[in-house]
C-alpha cells in the first residue's frame, strides 16, 4: 500500500514545500519502528537541508526528522492555524526592528522597545469584533457628523454676541451642560449683534434667525449628549469584557507565583 503526501504550505517551513512520501504501510509496526520514506523535492531545498544538517554536526536524515518532529510539536504547542500565523508576524517585526538597529533585540534595550511596539500593533490585528461594534461606529459617524455642526453654531453665535465665554464657565461652576436652557435664557437679546458689525443691533427678522439658530445649537448639544450616553452603554459589554481578562490574567499572575 501506498501513501502519497499532500501539500502544505506552513510560512517559515521551507521543509514542507511541496513533496511526496511514499512508503509501504504494515498494520502491525509499533509507534517506536523506524520506518524508510522515499523523499522528492527541489534541489534548492536538498541545499538547505544541507548546510543545516552540516551545521548542526548531524546527518542530513536526522536533520530531515528533527525539522518534521519540529513542525508537528509545534501544531500541537499552539492554539490553531491563526495562532501560528500571529507567532511568524510578530517574528517577521523582530526581524525589522533589529535590521533597523543592527543589534539583537534580546541585548539591546531599544532594540527591544521597538520589537515590542510593532508586536503590539500586531497583536491589535488580531483583537475579535467587540459588541455591539456596528452599532457603535453608527453611532460615532453621527456624533461626528453633529459634533461638527454644534462646534460651526457655536462659532457664529459666539461672534454675534449670542453665546460667550460667561455660558460656558457659568455651565462649569453649576455643574449644566453649555447649552442649558435657563443659563441661555439669561443672555439679553438686545446685545446680540451681526459678526461683522458688532455695534449694529439686529433687526427683529435677523434676530428671530439668531435665535432658530441658538435652536438648533441646543438641539444638537443635546442630541450628542444622547447619542454619548448609548454609546457607553452600548459599549460596557465589551468595557466588562475587557476587565474580566484582566481579572483572570491577574489570577494566573498570581498562581504562577504561588
Amino acid at each position: 500500500m501506498t501513501m502519497v503526501g499532500h501539500r502544505r504550505n506552513v510560512p517559515g517551513h521551507p521543509m514542507m514545500e511541496t513533496y511526496a512520501v511514499s512508503a509501504g504501510l504494515n498494520e502491525t509496526r509499533t509507534d517506536n519502528e523506524l520506518v524508510q520514506l522515499k523523499l522528492r523535492f527541489r534541489e534548492d531545498l536538498r541545499v538547505q537541508l544541507e548546510e543545516a544538517a552540516r551545521a548542526n554536526n548531524t546527518s542530513m536524515n536526522n536533520e530531515i526528522v528533527a525539522r518534521l518532529r519540529a513542525s508537528i510539536d509545534l501544531d500541537e504547542r499552539l492554539a490553531g492555524h491563526s495562532a501560528f500565523d500571529l507567532f511568524v508576524e510578530m517574528a517577521s517585526q523582530i526581524k525589522k526592528a533589529e535590521a533597523l538597529t543592527g543589534k539583537s533585540w534580546t541585548n539591546d534595550l531599544k532594540t527591544y522597545w521597538v520589537a515590542r511596539r510593532l508586536s503590539d500593533d500586531i497583536w491589535k490585528q488580531y483583537e475579535p469584533t467587540p459588541p455591539n461594534f456596528e452599532e457603535i461606529t453608527a453611532l460615532q459617524v453621527r456624533l461626528n457628523e453633529l459634533h461638527q455642526q454644534h462646534s460651526v453654531l457655536e462659532i457664529f453665535l459666539k461672534e454675534c454676541g449670542v453665546l460667550g465665554p460667561m455660558n460656558a464657565l457659568s455651565s462649569l461652576a453649576l455643574g449644566r451642560r453649555p447649552y442649558d436652557r435657563e443659563l441661555l435664557a439669561q443672555r439679553d437679546p438686545s446685545q446680540w449683534h451681526y459678526p461683522d458689525r458688532p455695534g449694529e443691533v439686529l433687526t427683529e427678522e435677523d434676530r428671530s434667525i439668531m435665535q432658530e439658530k441658538l435652536d438648533e445649537w441646543i438641539k444638537t448639544g443635546e442630541e450628542a449628549a444622547s447619542l454619548s450616553a448609548q454609546m457607553n452603554e452600548l459599549a460596557k459589554p465589551g468595557q466588562e469584557a475587557k476587565a474580566r481578562g484582566r481579572a483572570l490574567y491577574q489570577h494566573l499572575v498570581r498562581t504562577d507565583e504561588e
